[in-house]
């Protein structure tokens, strides 16, 4: 890496490490450190975390929402169950069911949602605020990820996901029951040719607990040509540049590499961090040229036009004749997931 781009981003000395936690501890407290009142989201939230799921039949989740008091509506024909208070909604999802039973192992109910509409100024600051409220129940997350900023906990048999989304303007916990739900992932990988995960990326806030993650954890099909690859690209900028900040400090900063897979020469590198403070640096013939960025999504669009210019310019033809490298900072080899649809390059990229 030429000098002119500043600190080594991938391998920071630990006084660079040090600062960049600070500042982005800072960062944080100020754009996202603000507790807001849950209200009824929040009372539904404290019910769900402390219930204790059994058979997931339709009485025992009809429990559930007698534990919220809240008003519940049967819709038989849709094989649902819902139950609204203050904007925020409780929905069952009946399990499908078929000659043999219900499928995958489920219970009668498959699936609850508990989802909440916010406002724009105010959707990151419910998330932080619900994500400190399950942390204070259920320890850190096992994952986190995007797109959606997802917090992920296995806890015992059940699987819950925090998640906050733009499109619609929502805050959500979703609870499955953990080993009928990864069957049907499993069966996903293995029968649907079309298959995708909704996952474009997933790190393990704690590596000592990073275990098999199974179908969450599966690569994804190399992209086929360099349209789909671009696309992907995309998704992936957009999520790591509006997620990782209402993460923090879970996953403190994500460097990424692009190499040709004929030689170690990088096409492109940076780095997104929690902090907002994005980096991208890409190489023109024989130089280099490299610009940070602040966050949102203006940023995501114009690192990922940069990132597929420089892509097209190394003179690569297909996805095949790349690779990618990508790590967690600080150090910890924690990335789950980071879906390009590259392969990984086995060797180290050069650094001059």
């Amino acid at each position: 890496m030429s000098e002119d781009l500043g600190e080594d981003f991938r391998h920071p000395s630990e006084e660079q490490r040090r600062q960049r936690d600070a500042e982005a501890d800072e960062w944080w407290g100020r754009n996202y450190g603000r507790t807001v009142d849950l209200g009824s989201f929040g009372e539904a939230l404290s019910v769900l975390l402390a219930f204790d799921f059994g058979d997931w039949s339709r009485r025992e989740i009809g429990g559930v929402i007698e534990k919220l008091a809240w008003q519940s509506i049967r819709d038989d024909s849709g094989g649902l169950t819902s139950a609204t208070a203050g904007g925020a909604e409780f929905v069952a999802v009946d399990t499908l069911r078929s000659a043999t039973g219900p499928g995958f192992g489920h219970g009668e109910v498959e699936q609850l949602r508990l989802s909440y509409p916010c406002e724009s100024a105010l959707v990151d600051h419910v998330f932080t605020t619900a994500l400190a409220e399950c942390i204070g129940v259920l320890g850190e997350p096992d994952l986190v990820g995007g797109p959606g900023a997802m917090a992920i906990w296995w806890r015992g048999r059940e699987t819950l996901t925090l998640g906050r989304s733009i499109r619609p303007l929502e805050v959500s916990l979703g609870i499955e029951q953990r080993g009928p739900a990864e069957a049907e992932r499993e069966f996903a990988w293995e029968y649907d040719e079309d298959h995708w995960p909704r996952e474009c990326w997933l790190a393990w806030p704690d590596e000592s607990r990073a275990t098999d993650a199974g179908a969450w954890g599966h690569k994804e099909p190399d992209a086929a040509t360099l349209e789909e690859l671009e696309d992907h690209i995309d998704h992936l900028f957009l999520s790591l540049t509006v997620d990782l900040p209402v993460l923090h400090p879970l996953v403190p900063h994500v460097i990424w590499v692009i190499t040709l897979a004929d030689r170690p020469h990088w096409v492109a590198q940076g780095f997104f961090a929690a902090n907002a403070q994005s980096r991208l640096e890409v190489r023109e013939d024989d130089h280099a040229r490299g610009q940070m960025y602040n966050h949102g999504v203006g940023a995501a669009r114009r690192m990922a036009a940069e990132t597929k210019a420089a892509i097209r310019h190394s003179g690569a033809k297909y996805p095949s004749d790349l690779r990618f490298q990508a790590w967690v900072s600080p150090a910890k080899p924690a990335l789950q997931a980071f879906r390009l649809g590259l392969r990984w390059d086995e060797h180290r990229p050069d650094e001059d």
